[in-house]
C-alpha cells in the first residue's frame, strides 16, 4: 500500500507542476516539451491528461508575447490538438 500512496503523492505533485507551469522566458518549444513530459509522467502513474486539458494548460501558461493566441486558440473549431496549438 505504501507504493500506491507514493504514486498518488507523485501524481498530485506532477499535476500541480503541470497546472502551474508558465512559459516565462522559455522558448515555445521548451515550454511545450516541459508540458508534454509532465503529461507523459502523469500517464505513467495512471493519471492521463486529456488533450483538451493539456491544450488549455498550454494556453493559460503562455507569456504576453503570445497574448493574441491566448484569445484565438480556444475559439478554433474543432478545438486544436496539442501539436496544432504548439505549431
Amino acid at each position: 500500500m505504501q507504493f500506491l500512496g507514493n504514486g498518488e503523492r507523485h501524481a498530485v505533485n506532477l499535476t500541480t507542476k503541470l497546472h502551474h507551469l508558465q512559459q516565462g522566458d522559455l522558448s515555445i518549444g521548451d515550454y511545450c516539451r516541459r508540458l508534454k513530459v509532465l503529461a507523459n509522467n502523469l500517464a505513467d502513474v495512471g493519471e492521463p491528461v486529456k488533450v483538451r486539458s493539456l491544450v488549455l494548460t498550454l494556453i493559460g501558461g503562455l507569456n504576453d508575447k503570445f497574448e493574441n493566441l491566448k484569445s484565438l486558440l480556444p475559439l478554433q473549431v474543432p478545438f486544436p490538438t496539442f501539436a496544432e496549438a504548439r505549431a
